[in-house]
C-alpha cells in the first residue's frame, strides 16, 4: 500500500494535547458518466484500436510548360531518340536499329514490340536511388513517320525514331501511354512549395537484337564525375491552381538545347515540349567530346602544372622577344580581305594578333 508516511518525534511537542492535521485526498466521481463516455472515452478508444489511415491514392499529373513561374497545361509532348551508327555518329532513323523498310511497312513484331521505358527514381544517385514508377511506350507509326496520307511509312533510312504523346481527350489519335505521370497527391501536397522532384532515366528495349540502351538528353560520353548530372532528367511535380502538373528541368546546363543537349521543353519554338534522348556512351568511341566535359588524367594534370611552372620562369625579356617574333610573323600573313572588309572589321593585324595571343 502506497501512502505518505511521516515520523513525529514525541519529545518535540509540549503540552497536554497534540493536534495533527491530516490531509485526505478525495476524488469525487459522478455516478453517471454518460457525457464523458460519449465525448471522450469512445473517441479515444476508437483511435487506439484502429490503425491510422494513410491516403495511398495516386492522381494524374498533366504535362505543363513553365514561363515566368506560371504553369500552362499542354495537350501533347514529343520524345526523339538518337543512336550510335557504324560510323560512330548519332542517327535518328530506324535503320540504325537494324530495321529495314519492309519491317516498317509490315509493322513486324520485332519493331512494334520494341519500346521506350520511362523510369522515375527518387534521386539521381545510381548507387542509392529507389525506383518509384514508370511506363512503357511501344513503337508507333505516327504522322511524322508516314510518307503520305495512305499510311505508307517512310524508308528505314528516312523514318525518324520519335514518339508523339497526346491527351486522351484533346489528342485522341495519338498515343497516351507515358503522357501522364501517376503519383501520390500527399507527397506533393506535403512538400515545400507543393513541389515534388523525381529523376527520369529512360531506356530503349530493342526487340530486334535484344539490346537495352540507356538514354540521356546529353550528347556524348558521360564520364563518372558528371554521371549524376548528365544521365538523369529532373521532373518536377506540382500542385498549381487546383491542378496536378509536371514539367521537365535540366540537371545540368549541358542538357539544354541551347548548349547542345536535347531538352527543349519550356522555350520550344514549335509549341510542343520536346526532349531528344541520345544513346549514352560508356566509353569514348570516337565522338569528339568538348574539353569542358572531359576529365583530365593524372598525367595530364602533371604536364599542365609543369607547363605553367615553365611559363612563370620565363623572363620578361624572353616574353617580349617571343611576342615581337609573333607580330613579325603575323605581318607576313595575307588574309585576303578587301579594303572595304578591312574598314568594316577594323585592323586585320589586331584581330589576328589577338587570336595568336589567345592560343599562345
Amino acid at each position: 500500500m502506497f501512502v505518505n508516511r511521516k515520523k513525529i518525534r514525541v519529545g518535540s511537542f509540549t503540552g497536554s494535547s497534540i493536534n495533527i492535521n491530516i490531509s485526505m485526498q478525495t476524488n469525487i466521481n459522478p455516478l453517471d458518466n454518460e457525457d464523458v463516455v460519449k465525448s471522450t472515452f469512445v473517441k479515444k478508444e476508437v483511435e487506439k484500436s484502429i490503425n491510422e489511415i494513410f491516403d495511398h491514392k495516386k492522381v494524374r499529373f498533366k504535362p505543363a510548360i513553365v514561363k515566368n513561374n506560371k504553369w500552362k497545361v499542354v495537350s501533347e509532348v514529343k520524345y526523339i531518340l538518337n543512336f550510335i551508327d557504324d560510323d560512330d555518329e548519332y542517327s535518328n532513323f530506324y535503320d540504325v536499329l537494324g530495321f529495314n523498310s519492309e519491317n516498317l511497312f509490315c509493322r513486324v513484331n520485332k519493331l512494334i514490340k520494341s519500346y521506350l521505358t520511362l523510369d522515375y527514381y527518387d534521386s539521381n544517385n545510381s548507387t542509392q536511388n529507389n525506383f518509384l514508377t514508370g511506363s512503357n511506350i511501344y513503337t508507333q507509326i505516327g504522322s511524322d513517320q508516314l510518307r503520305n496520307t495512305t499510311g505508307v511509312p517512310k524508308k528505314a533510312n528516312e523514318c525518324p525514331i520519335s514518339y508523339r504523346l497526346g491527351s486522351p481527350t484533346l489528342r485522341p489519335d495519338m498515343v497516351h501511354e507515358g503522357f501522364h505521370i501517376y503519383w501520390y497527391a500527399s507527397d506533393v501536397l506535403n512538400s515545400d512549395n507543393n513541389e515534388y522532384v523525381m529523376y527520369l532515366s529512360p531506356t530503349y528495349q530493342n526487340a530486334n537484337n535484344g539490346k537495352v540502351s540507356i538514354m540521356s538528353p546529353y550528347k556524348g560520353e558521360i564520364i563518372p564525375a558528371l554521371a549524376e548530372d548528365l544521365q538523369y532528367t529532373k521532373v518536377i511535380l506540382k500542385y498549381y491552381n487546383g491542378l496536378f502538373l509536371y514539367t521537365i528541368a535540366p540537371n545540368n546546363i549541358r542538357q539544354m538545347k541551347d548548349n547542345g543537349g536535347g531538352i527543349d521543353w519550356n522555350n520550344n519554338s514549335s509549341g510542343v515540349p520536346t526532349i531528344t534522348f541520345y544513346e549514352s556512351i560508356p566509353n569514348n568511341i570516337g565522338i569528339k567530346i568538348p574539353d569542358i566535359d572531359r576529365e583530365a588524367s593524372k598525367e595530364e594534370k602533371e604536364l599542365a602544372e609543369q607547363e605553367r611552372e615553365r611559363e612563370r620562369k620565363l623572363s620578361e625579356e624572353e616574353i617580349e622577344e617571343e611576342t615581337t617574333n609573333d607580330e613579325s610573323a603575323i605581318e607576313l600573313v595575307d588574309v585576303g580581305f578587301t579594303d572595304e572588309q578591312e574598314s568594316a572589321t577594323g585592323e586585320v593585324g589586331d584581330g589576328v594578333g589577338a587570336t595568336g595571343t589567345g592560343v599562345g
